[in-house]
């Protein structure tokens, strides 16, 4: 026996408002007022039928009618019956639309929108068509929905379903809280650590963008590269000891997620941004511009990077059980690098109390670390001196080392130094 509920509502119009769906030639309803919604793991796909002007038969003059498109985010992780068709009854009129839901740009692609797809996020979308010569003159479409996955078939929707990704989301979780309360104290395993994120992610698009691979051979790959990276940064430290160029790979992560953050929180339309070129060079420009104003103040700046990346982990694997979007920070750049014309998607991730509770406990986190980093090592050595140095041999005051002074102990000099003593009356020829 099949359960099925259904939800009837009756809207009327006038004979001057555009008829929804009016000039369709794709779908398989002649007038299809209605949306329709397609779905990856990237992102979401939104399609709206031309609509008809009243004044025209034939569909001639389509850009009489101008197609806004709008959606709205259901509470994060619910799939009840109930929370749905509550959203859907807020998107059905053109008032609750406008206090509702939230305008979602056109980004070249006419009657389709594009947006990043956020698993298990319920969202529905809706169209209004306006007419250009009488504002007061519309219709709404029928809406749509998406969870960006089948919760019915697989679950919960959770976009890490395999279990190397849980095992790694876990591992980032304890990697995570070391780093940022002793990342600095143990700086040749944050050496080790900081090239094995780098390479990890640089992997991750590089193997992405050369081969179609699932995400557990993806990640194992990654994975394995990012050791062999974190060996060899960890080398470039055992053998050379220059402490601003080790702490540079770490401003340079920093910077890629300050400027990961601001792609995250872009509104969309932004047309110059839609040109790889262009994005690319300010995202790049950011990032560079974060981690030299980082570099300049060495130890202070290892200590805040670590805090900042270590509790950014955190909240990267809590964020998996909690189920909200600020792993997207990451993710969506990491779209941006890889998937097809994800240039044209439209962002705006939802933003509910999961989303504030984990923005509070990364600045929490990122606080605590660095004040008790700070307070851990007063008094110490600001860097360890390499242990097998192939530089030339360097006071040891470079890494922090009490400089010689005098000793708290007289200096007892024997007879025969004190006739090496010279003075300006000594003379010249002895």
């Amino acid at each position: 026996m099949v359960s099925l509920l259904l939800y009837v509502s009756v809207h009327g119009y006038s004979l001057d408002d555009p008829i929804p769906g009016g000039c369709n030639m794709e779908f398989p309803v002649p007038i299809s007022p209605y949306l329709q919604t397609k779905y990856n793991n990237e992102y979401i796909l939104v399609d709206a039928p031309p609509p008809k002007d009243q004044l025209d038969d034939k569909c001639n003059t389509i850009g009489n009618v101008v197609l806004l498109f709008y959606k709205m985010y259901l509470p994060e992780r619910n799939f009840e019956a109930d929370v749905y068709f509550e959203g859907i009854q807020k998107m059905l009129t053109v008032d609750n639309i406008e206090e509702n839901g939230e305008f979602v740009p056109d980004n070249g692609l006419h009657n389709r929108r594009m947006l990043s797809a956020y698993q298990g996020v319920g969202s529905i979308y809706v169209a209004v068509a306006i007419s250009v010569e009488n504002a007061s003159a519309y219709s709404v479409y029928v809406p749509t929905y998406t969870y960006a996955c089948a919760p019915l078939v697989e679950g919960d929707c959770d976009i890490f379903d395999d279990v190397l990704s849980q095992l790694l989301l876990a591992s980032i979780l304890f990697i995570g809280l070391f780093v940022c309360y002793y990342g600095h104290r143990f700086f040749k395993t944050e050496m080790f650590l900081i090239g094995l994120i780098s390479g990890g992610i640089v992997t991750y698009i590089l193997i992405s963008l050369m081969a179609d691979l699932d995400r557990p051979a993806l990640l194992g790959a990654s994975i394995l590269s990012g050791i062999c990276f974190g060996a060899i940064w960890l080398l470039f430290w055992w053998f050379y000891g220059i402490p601003v160029l080790a702490v540079f790979l770490a401003t340079l992560d920093v910077g890629f997620l300050f400027s990961a953050i601001i792609y995250y929180g872009l509104p969309g339309g932004l047309t110059a941004l839609q040109f790889d070129v262009n994005f690319w060079t300010l995202f790049i420009f950011i990032m560079l511009t974060t981690s030299l104003l980082l570099v300049s103040m060495t130890l202070m700046s290892n200590i805040l990077c670590c805090a900042i990346l270590g509790a950014y982990a955190v909240v990267y694997s809590m964020d998996y059980y909690l189920g909200s979007s600020m792993k997207y920070i990451i993710i969506n750049t990491v779209r941006r690098a890889t998937v097809p014309k994800f240039n044209k998607a439209v962002l705006d991730p939802p933003f509910e109390w999961g989303d504030s509770l984990l923005c509070l406990l990364w600045v929490g986190l990122a606080m605590s670390g660095f004040l008790f980093q700070h307070f851990h090592n007063y008094g110490r050595p600001p860097f360890p001196p390499p242990p097998r140095s192939v530089r030339p041999v360097v006071p040891r005051s470079l890494y922090g080392a009490t400089p010689l002074g005098p000793s708290r102990y007289p200096r007892v000099i024997s007879r025969n130094q004190r006739s090496t003593v010279t003075s300006e009356r000594s003379p010249l020829l002895a």
